[in-house]
């Protein structure tokens, strides 16, 4: 067996455990952002990236539709597969009773769609690429659809030129508790 053969065999116990004992968000910050930053070496980081993936959109569609607040999760700039952080979000935050819907792998005109059909509440924008621009497509939601609250974060960096209106967050556990947070404040609380 190789390293990556022997790393897959110990993923799905390690991630299990995690969840269990800290949620998806304790899971991110003890397993799963080190072991996607490589400090575990390289073959754990292809496992867990190869493995995270569908037991990450396991807990996200797995978890009780919440009754609460609508939020909308997408990866920018896209289109592409979104990235193991950007998933890893809208698992905990369904898993926190959040009504969650993940918009992945689509052009600008198709993304700016199914968001704007989904009527969400909240939409997080989660930056996966330094050179994203989440002002175009604030912009373009803003045309489409009135009263969107928006939460820009992700492990590229925020951009600091964003207006007040838009809740700005740098990490994985900072946008849900942003996000978790609105919800209570608009008197729809997560389950």
């Amino acid at each position: 067996m190789n390293s990556i053969q022997i790393a897959s065999l110990s993923i799905r116990p390690l991630f299990a455990k995690a969840v269990a004992e800290g949620g998806v968000v304790g899971m991110w910050t003890t397993v799963g952002g080190p072991a996607t930053a490589g400090a575990y070496g390289e073959g754990m980081k292809k496992a867990f990236s190869e493995h995270a993936t569908g037991m990450l959109s396991t807990l996200l569609v797995d978890a009780p539709v919440g009754a609460g607040l609508r939020a909308v999760v997408v990866a920018v700039p896209g289109p592409g597969p979104c990235g193991i952080e950007c998933r890893a979000l809208a698992a905990a935050l369904a898993t926190e009773g959040v009504n969650t819907r993940l918009v992945t792998a689509l052009d600008r005109r198709a993304r700016t769609a199914v968001i704007a059909a989904e009527l969400p509440d909240v939409v997080v924008l989660w930056i996966e690429d330094a050179n994203a621009d989440p002002m175009a497509v604030i912009g373009a939601l803003k045309r489409r659809v009135r009263g969107l609250t928006f939460v820009v974060g992700g492990s590229s960096s925020v951009p600091e030129s964003l207006p007040g209106s838009v809740h700005a967050c740098g990490t994985l556990p900072e946008a849900v508790a942003t996000v978790v947070a609105l919800a209570r404040r608009s008197g729809r609380r997560p389950r």
